[in-house]
């Protein structure tokens, strides 16, 4: 998890022998709290931004390694498709069937995609409270505080992870 920049988005970084530092990334996320709003139609074009690199990763490259410490692309992929499972199960709803990560980790993240999507557009789900440890919440605002979030910081991981073009859009870090 970034917890500084060094750099404005969009900003060139010139290639040198000592490498600048550009984030400063948290080494301990116990002890981390997250503020963090995104509405639900980011959401939807985070999703989508994340869909076309799932879709690009090459057939060889799932087991490449991420940036994340001990995962894999294939890895950052179920843990999205579990933490959008896990969103469900706040407010008693059972995740979407998918395929297995392992055997087709495009298709399983395509299903929870689209489940969060239909969510994000049902005024009834997003509404819909659940007790939580920070007290009372809704489906709606839990999603706008974390999914947009994970969307933008692991979407430059598999970037990274299966070279693909890692740029940020600079909607997402200011």
């Amino acid at each position: 998890v970034v917890i500084s920049r060094s750099i404005d988005a969009g900003q060139t970084v010139a290639a040198s022998l000592s490498a600048p530092t550009l984030f400063t990334i948290a080494g301990d996320l116990t002890q981390m709290e997250v503020d963090a709003s995104v509405a639900e139609a980011d959401v939807g074009r985070l999703a989508a931004s994340m869909t076309a690199r799932v879709e690009g990763v090459p057939d060889d490259a799932w087991s490449n390694p991420s940036p994340c410490e001990q995962w894999t692309a294939r890895d950052l992929v179920g843990h999205l498709v579990e933490v959008h499972g896990r969103f469900q199960q706040l407010v008693g709803r059972s995740p979407v069937e998918h395929p297995a990560v392992e055997d087709d980790p495009a298709g399983a993240w395509a299903a929870v995609r689209d489940q969060m999507q239909a969510d994000l557009e049902d005024p009834d789900k997003l509404a819909q409270e659940y007790d939580g440890r920070l007290g009372r919440s809704t489906f709606g605002q839990s999603v706008d505080g974390f999914i947009g979030f994970d969307l933008v910081v692991h979407g430059w991981d598999l970037a990274r992870a299966t070279g693909q073009d890692d740029a940020i859009d600079p909607r997402d870090v200011e």
